[in-house]
């Protein structure tokens, strides 16, 4: 008969994957989103942290770390002595999400516009206006990130960073673009909106078309995660 081969080599149902080591907390926790989104962790499933640790090559702290920001975030729930278990994924609780992304960043803008100087507002409308014309899949999420940077640096408040971050989002963001079908071709006349409005100094303008972009953003996950079936598996 032959032995049972040791739990460390049987092969695993994660994928392997390079973790970002100045940011092993969040990078764990995009890792387990991740993962949730493509179906290789089910609703109502528990979390094999052990796996995760090893798959990624990282000791168990930072995946327990990860696992206590997600059940903060709503997306893990923790039950003493059993572990913790992936939840009720909900169509209105991301509508809602992403309709409070719609009015931060509506915010930031009109109040960036309002305020900011000559050059600054310059940088973000050329940001904006890369977005607005780039088809690159890989390119866009790095464009978002400066165009968030510099949006907050304008806005001058460190309050709202902060609230942005506080609002939860079931897909990791490096992978929005990346993973929802149409995403890419749906931010271009948006951002080309926002330049366009930002460079005249209207505010309404720009924020109206970000809040409509979010909006429209938050549908299409929505019926992403139809398509995928994980409401069904709630």
């Amino acid at each position: 008969m032959a032995s049972k081969a040791p739990a460390h080599e049987s092969a695993s149902r994660l994928p392997t994957r390079p973790i970002a080591r100045e940011r092993v907390r969040m990078s764990v926790g995009d890792y387990i989103k991740e993962q949730i989104f493509e179906g290789k962790i089910r609703v109502g499933e528990r979390i094999p942290q052990d796996e995760v640790a090893r798959v990624l090559g990282v000791s168990n702290t930072p995946v327990r770390e990860a696992v206590i920001a997600l059940e903060s975030e709503g997306i893990l729930e923790i039950r003493p002595h059993r572990g913790a278990f992936v939840c009720h994924v909900d169509r209105d609780r991301i509508r809602d999400n992403y309709e409070l992304f719609s009015l931060l960043y509506g915010w930031a803008l009109k109040r960036a516009v309002a305020g900011t100087s000559a050059r600054n507002k310059h940088e973000l409308v050329a940001i904006a206006g890369r977005l607005g014309g780039e088809k690159d899949l890989e390119a866009i999420r790095p464009l978002m990130v400066e165009f968030v940077d510099v949006l907050g640096r304008m806005c001058a408040s460190p309050a709202w960073r902060h609230l942005v971050d506080a609002v939860p989002d079931l897909l990791p963001a490096d992978a929005y673009y990346t993973a929802v079908p149409g995403m890419a071709d749906a931010v271009a006349p948006w951002m080309r909106l926002i330049a366009e409005a930002v460079d005249q100094g209207d505010g309404e303008a720009a924020a109206s078309a970000a809040e409509r972009m979010l909006q429209q953003h938050g549908a299409a996950l929505v019926a992403e995660l139809e398509r995928r079936g994980l409401f069904d598996a709630s």
